[in-house]
């Protein structure tokens, strides 16, 4: 009867570890897609935010130059507002980009906690298979 507890025990410890390993495995390639997926966020904010200050000296620029003339008091007026606008919504998109770098940090941070987890499970899961028994305590260790 013993004998059959003890495969009983083993067989649901193997199972609940193999369980506990696909979680973490899933949960690590969730994290790289993440990390991915604000990566890109990352390059589009960059771009907008170039675009933008190129465009704030351009306009700054063009309106310097039309300012000379009288007729192009308007145009640089219009220059100037357009300056002004691309100036505020570069302020918006670095603020954008601040949040998705920290997005992007946190799940970093998870994947490699996650990794460590993996890594650290997979030395205690072989230093218990090495004499083909999962006691009470290996277990406890690997689950913790």
């Amino acid at each position: 009867m013993d004998e059959i507890d003890l495969t009983t025990a083993q067989s649901y410890r193997l199972n609940m570890i193999e369980s506990i390993q696909d979680k973490i495995e899933l949960e690590q390639e969730k994290r790289t897609a993440l990390i991915e997926k604000y990566n890109k966020g990352c390059i589009v904010v960059d771009a907008v935010q170039h675009v933008l200050v190129i465009g704030m000296i351009g306009f700054g620029a063009t309106s310097l130059g039309a300012i000379g003339s009288v007729i192009g008091i308007p145009l640089a007026i219009a220059m100037d507002i357009g300056a002004v606008t691309a100036g505020i919504l570069s302020i918006a998109s670095s603020r954008m980009g601040k949040y998705v770098r920290t997005k992007k940090n946190k799940h970093t941070q998870i994947r490699t906690l996650a990794e460590a987890k993996l890594s650290t499970l997979s030395d205690h899961i072989s230093r218990a298979i090495e004499d083909d028994v999962i006691s009470e305590g290996e277990y406890t260790l690997i689950l913790t």
